[in-house]
């Protein structure tokens, strides 16, 4: 975990260069009260490094990537900018049922980046190509690394796939 925290440093600072915060942490009862319900909905857990990363913020949009926070709420310092949350956008995105075998943890312009529920496995694929897989790995704290990394550098494709 030791990588995602320097990336969320990483993060705070590029939000206080422009003046802005991050997203507030959330609540262990919050957290407990996601985890059942998400469970529930759909009959898989929570990464445990996802929850790790919701304890620091809740969420993040960052040069267009967007890691869902645990519920739909305003985005700190906006008044109109929604940041959606990991049910909301799972029950959206499986209205369409090739989408319904995944669960979203974010997106961006460019990519999704998802868990298979059968297999566990997460990948990051097109936005555009959904089939394409770019990158596969079983490593939740490698996947929550790549988004990060996408939301601070971009450069990911090159740095991750062939």
């Amino acid at each position: 975990m030791k990588k995602i925290n320097e990336l969320i440093n990483d993060l705070v600072k590029v939000k206080n260069k422009y003046n802005e915060v991050i997203q507030p942490s959330v609540s262990n009862k919050q957290l407990g009260e996601l985890d059942k319900l998400f469970t529930e909905q759909f009959s898989v857990n929570l990464s445990e490094i996802y929850k790790n990363i919701l304890q620091i913020t809740n969420g993040f949009n960052e040069n267009g990537v967007f890691l869902y926070g645990s519920e739909t709420a305003l985005i700190i310092g906006y008044d109109d900018v929604f940041l959606s949350g990991i049910i909301d956008s799972n029950l959206n995105w499986h209205t369409n049922e090739d989408f319904a075998k995944f669960i979203f943890y974010a997106d961006s312009d460019l990519y999704l980046f998802v868990q298979e529920i059968e297999t566990k496995v997460f990948s990051f694929r097109p936005r555009d190509n959904f089939d394409e897989v770019l990158l596969e790995t079983t490593d939740d704290e490698l996947f929550f690394q790549i988004i990060l990394e996408c939301a601070l550098e971009g450069g990911i494709e090159e740095k991750y796939c062939e």
